[in-house]
């Protein structure tokens, strides 16, 4: 397990993910990764759930 810390502006981000209703490899699975890719990839999160 990681240790979790505040960063140096005192904030702590959390990214959720719910329901995806994943389909092993259907069309929608890819709009889901996609979308997944890119909010991680904005928002830089500390913990992802």
């Amino acid at each position: 397990m990681t240790d979790l810390f505040f960063r140096e502006n005192g904030t702590f981000t959390i990214v959720q993910f719910t329901d995806l209703h994943w389909k092993n490899g259907e069309p929608e699975d890819f709009r889901t990764y996609s979308l997944m890719k890119n909010i991680l990839e904005l928002e830089s999160p500390d913990l992802i759930i």
